[in-house]
C-alpha cells in the first residue's frame, strides 16, 4: 500500500473548519489565494468549464499542458496578478 507523502508533509487537503452553528465555514473562498487558484485552474482549460472542456477535449488538460490563449502558465500568471494584485 503507497504511502501518503502529502500528510507527512502538511499538504493535501485542508481540514474542514465550522462554525460555531455548525455549518461549514467558507471563508477562504474569499481569499486572494483560493482566487488566483481557481482562476489559474479555468484558464489552464482555456476558459472552459468542466462540462465544455469533457466535451471539446474529453479529458482534462495533463500537468503543464496549457490550453488557454497565452503561451503558458508564468505569461498568465503575470498578467493575472498585474490585473488582481495581491492585498
Amino acid at each position: 500500500m503507497p504511502k501518503n507523502k502529502n500528510k507527512k508533509n502538511g499538504g493535501g487537503r485542508p481540514v474542514t473548519t465550522y462554525l460555531p452553528n455548525g455549518k461549514k465555514d467558507y471563508s477562504y473562498r474569499s481569499t486572494w489565494k483560493h482566487k488566483f487558484s481557481r482562476a489559474r485552474n479555468k484558464a489552464q482549460r482555456g476558459g472552459l468549464s468542466k462540462d465544455q472542456m469533457m466535451r471539446q477535449y474529453g479529458r482534462f488538460p495533463k500537468g503543464k499542458e496549457w490550453w488557454g490563449p497565452e503561451r503558458d502558465f508564468a505569461e498568465w500568471k503575470e498578467k493575472w496578478i498585474a490585473e488582481n494584485p495581491p492585498p
